[in-house]
Order: C-alpha cells, then sequence, then structure tokens
C-alpha cells in the first residue's frame, strides 16, 4: 500500500505493513473457500512475494504488485465477504481510500483483531494522522502488553508533534521489553532531533549491545558523539562501521570529515581516495 522501498517513514510503512501481513496470512482465517476464489488468492500471494524479492525494480515491483491486485479483486468478486482477501488487497492497494474502505470491512467482520487496526492506521497515514492515532488506541487496548503497538503510536504521536506523548509510548514499550529494537532505535533518533546526546548514546549503546554487527547503531552513536565533541568515541564508532561495511563509501566519507574536524587533513584525503575508489567499482 505505503510504497516507495527507501529509508525514512514511507520506507518503514512499507516493512511494517509486510510483516503485518506475514502474520495475517498465516492466521487461521476458517474454512469453506470457494476454490475459485481462493486459486485467485494464492495467485496473488505469489506474485506480491515475488514482488518483494524485486524491491530494487521499483517498475517490476509495482507491475507485480498491480497484478496481485487484479486477482484479489477476482477473489473477492466470488467471495465478497473473506477477511483474509481484504486484508491482503488493503495491505496490497496503492490507494490509501481503497485500503482504509477494504480494512474497515475486515474490521467490521472481526472487531477483536488488533493488528487489522494497525493495519488501517498505515494506510490513515496519508489521510489523517489523528485517525491513524485513534486506531493504535483500539490497538493497544485490545493488546496492552504488545510493546509493538506503543512504538508504532509513538511513531504517529511523533509525525504529528505529540513529543511528549511520543516519548512516553516508546518508554512503554521498553518497559514492557527493554530488549525492543525498534523502540530503541526510534528513541534514540527521538533524542537525537532534541539535542538529547547523552540518551541517544545509551539507547544506541543498547542497541548495539543487543546487534553488535549493525553498522548504521555505531553510525548513529558516532553521530551523537560528534555533537558532544568526543571526536575519539566518533571515531571509534566509525571505523567500526567501516570495517563491518568495508565495500561501502559512507563510512569513509564520514571519518574524513571527522578527521578534518580535529585537524588531520592527510588522512581525511587517504580516506576519501579510498571511499572514490569504492564508488568506481
Amino acid at each position: 500500500m505505503l510504497r516507495i522501498i527507501s529509508s525514512g517513514r514511507k520506507g518503514k510503512v512499507f516493512l511494517a505493513m509486510a510483516g503485518l501481513s506475514t502474520c495475517l496470512t498465516a492466521a487461521a482465517f476458517g474454512q469453506g473457500k470457494p476454490p475459485a476464489a481462493e486459486a485467485h488468492y494464492k495467485r496473488a500471494i505469489a506474485k506480491i512475494k515475488d514482488a518483494d524479492r524485486f524491491i530494487g525494480d521499483i517498475d517490476k515491483w509495482t507491475r507485480l504488485r498491480a497484478e496481485a491486485v487484479t486477482d484479489l479483486n477476482k477473489a473477492l468478486e466470488l467471495d465478497p465477504d473473506n477477511r483474509q482477501y481484504l486484508i491482503e488487497r488493503g495491505r496490497t492497494l496503492d490507494d490509501p481510500k481503497l485500503a482504509i474502505a477494504d480494512l474497515g470491512r475486515a474490521i467490521a467482520l472481526k472487531p477483536e483483531d488488533p493488528e487489522v487496526y494497525a493495519l488501517r492506521a498505515m494506510a490513515f497515514e496519508a489521510e489523517d494522522v489523528e485517525k491513524a492515532i485513534a486506531d493504535l488506541d483500539i490497538t493497544v487496548s485490545l493488546e496492552p502488553k504488545n510493546p509493538r503497538w506503543y512504538d508504532e503510536r509513538a511513531e504517529f504521536y511523533s509525525l504529528n508533534g505529540r513529543r511528549a506523548e511520543a516519548l512516553a509510548d516508546y518508554t512503554r514499550a521498553l518497559t514492557l521489553n527493554p530488549t525492543y529494537l525498534d523502540a530503541l532505535r526510534h528513541r534514540a533518533y527521538f533524542y537525537y532531533s532534541k539535542d538529547d546526546h547523552p540518551k541517544a548514546i545509551a539507547d544506541w549503546t543498547s542497541v548495539i549491545k543487543i546487534e553488535a554487527g549493525n553498522p548504521i547503531a555505531y553510525l548513529s552513536r558516532a553521530d551523537s558523539y560528534e555533537k558532544r565533541r568526543q571526536y575519539p568515541m566518533a571515531l571509534a564508532d566509525v571505523t567500526t562501521a567501516i570495517r563491518l561495511m568495508p565495500d561501502r563509501p559512507g563510512p569513509l566519507q564520514r571519518r574524513a570529515e571527522i578527521y578534518r574536524l580535529i585537524g588531520k587533513p592527510m588522512l581525511a584525503k587517504k580516506d576519501d581516495a579510498a571511499a572514490r575508489k569504492l564508488k568506481t567499482q
């Protein structure tokens, strides 16, 4: 539904919705589906899985998902009140309004399912963030011990400028599960945006303890170290990221910037040259 595979909120939404779909399509939705409808549905699922293998090829990804929607349309013509088909089409549709309608029908058929409210919240992002938050309020009320929902609601609070509520939800998610990586990462970015670098560093350190091989965590912690002018710590983290990503020019360029800040232009030039070489390979 929310399409572009990239960094930033849109990319996160796509990945989150893909994860929700995995849970939903694996659930038991009942028996007795018309065989022809089920055949269209299975073809649609196969095309969606194929599309996800072509995330870097936006044209192919878009075409396969459009073909999947066509199959889901045919499945719903034959079995119009099938929740499974409605949910999958709602997740796959490119038009948020149509997705919201499908997911609303699915909710009406089973209003106690928290996952579908969360899916609809993601569709509402493009239409009405307050309605997205309202759906996540319901999700939280249905599953109050699931840290995932607090983290997701916090992202929408932050998007809507409700920063105190966002921080409270990130922290609630981490109270429920102190090792919940999404909430740790999101809260670290939140603290960075507020220039609260000691807390950002603490959260990134927690991420690194769980995911020692995550280069983005080291680079992000280095950003906060640099803001605090703790340049040796920043250099150490960027150097670790270079070791973890030896074929990427970005960390080398990042280290070159720090070398220039601390008055080591020759080392900066060496890293810049290494980064240019990687770009041409």
